[in-house]
């Protein structure tokens, strides 16, 4: 493993720095704007707290990635191998696909209206304070930096699930249902919230 080392020290490029064969890039806290195109064989990037509009492709080995506290509007195609993602305190709209292996997932304070892409099974830690739903693989949830363990969010998850039902005409329920039908309702009523594509999701799974 080569790791470089690059906080804290003002740094307004990288450019000029040889990469070749690192596969741990540090460069969080400095002036950064861009960065140059990242080796095959980086695991581990962390690029926090800098002045960064958008992110080079990333590899197909990386495991994990912080570009928090940045001005990203958006992200590249995340690689399969991605463990965890930090990406909170940016401007971004929308995420891109999550790789089915991911673990741990920070978006919170960005302008996402809702988190509608599919979670992954396998994340189990999620901050994020815009949420349409919580989907039952998660174990620990920090929600307008309050965090939530498994008792409590069963609550949430419960308090959320019964919404639905009552924004669909729907008696309320002490314990949440598992079936293909209720997940039908889920995708319509987070469509809800978006007008044209509400009436297309629900023409689709019908």
């Amino acid at each position: 493993m080569t790791r470089l080392d690059l906080k804290n020290k003002g740094l307004t490029s990288l450019e000029n720095i040889d990469l070749t064969g690192v596969t741990v890039l540090i460069c969080y806290n400095n002036k950064l704007t861009s960065l140059p195109t990242l080796p095959e064989g980086i695991t581990f990037l962390w690029c926090s707290s800098n002045y960064l509009t958008c992110l080079p492709i990333l590899p197909k080995s990386l495991k994990h990635l912080d570009c928090a506290n940045n001005k990203l509007t958006s992200l590249p195609i995340l690689p399969e191998s991605l463990h965890s993602l930090r990406c909170s305190k940016n401007n971004l709209a929308s995420l891109p696909s999550l790789p089915d292996g991911l673990k741990s997932l920070a978006c919170s304070h960005n302008n996402l209206c809702s988190l509608t892409i599919t979670i992954p099974n396998t994340v189990e830690k999620l901050w994020c304070n815009q949420l349409p739903y919580l989907p039952s693989n998660i174990h620990f949830l920090c929600w307008f930096n309050k965090s939530y363990f498994d008792i409590e969010i069963d609550k949430i998850k419960l308090n959320q699930h019964n919404e639905m039902r009552e924004d669909m005409g729907l008696p309320k329920v002490e314990q949440i249902e598992k079936s293909q039908e209720i997940r039908k309702q889920w995708i319509i009523w987070q469509y809800r919230l978006d007008g044209d594509k509400y009436k297309q999701a629900e023409q689709s799974i019908c």
